[in-house]
């Protein structure tokens, strides 16, 4: 069960918006958590750290289940944060402007802790995430300086590339014989399955 827990409320004293649990400090308490992990842990870390090379060892189940386990939590924590229907950041336009430009700046860092990935199911939940990322928060409400916008446009870019090179079977990843994967499918790759009946 995922309980979104978000407040907003106006400081009579200073008249500013105070926040509970905003959306940016989930995604760095997450992105903290990844990074502590990797440092505290004497096996695996959670996410793959490792440069690309054509003779990559075999994905690790850990780190394959514990990527997703992270990103589709995310995704139905943004799914489901009412935040940015918030009535007092409507009213107050640069407050809102100042809340959605630190969730961009916080996922920013979320999607270069999973940049190495070579997991296929990390990449298309990340994909997922930017969706949900850009319909809920507008990117023109956000108004993003130019090289937060170039650093989306070129994340999307190497998204959408890594994504085709997954489907044309050039991503060269690399799996045991005895590897099995029961994992939560990325709601766009579920629904496609489903509907060419292959669920």
């Amino acid at each position: 069960m995922l309980i979104c827990v978000y407040e907003a409320k106006e400081n009579e004293k200073n008249k500013k918006l105070d926040f509970v649990m905003p959306v940016y400090q989930v995604i760095n308490s997450v992105i903290r958590y990844i990074q502590e992990s990797g440092r505290n842990s004497k096996n695996q870390t959670l996410v793959n750290i490792q440069r690309w090379t054509k003779n990559n060892p075999p994905l690790s189940q850990v780190q394959t289940a514990s990527e997703t386990l992270l990103n589709s939590f995310l995704y139905a924590y943004l799914v489901y944060n009412p935040s940015m229907f918030d009535p007092l950041l409507d009213k107050r336009s640069e407050d809102k402007q100042k809340e959605f430009n630190k969730v961009y700046q916080a996922m920013i860092k979320y999607f270069h802790v999973f940049k190495l990935s070579r997991n296929p199911f990390t990449i298309c939940w990340l994909l997922e995430i930017l969706n949900i990322i850009s319909l809920k928060f507008s990117i023109n409400d956000a108004k993003l300086e130019n090289r937060l916008r170039k650093e989306y446009h070129d994340l999307f870019n190497n998204m959408l590339t890594n994504c085709a090179s997954i489907v044309s079977e050039t991503f060269n990843i690399q799996f045991t014989a005895s590897q099995a994967y029961n994992l939560a499918l990325p709601p766009t790759v579920y629904e496609l399955l489903w509907r060419y009946e292959y669920i």
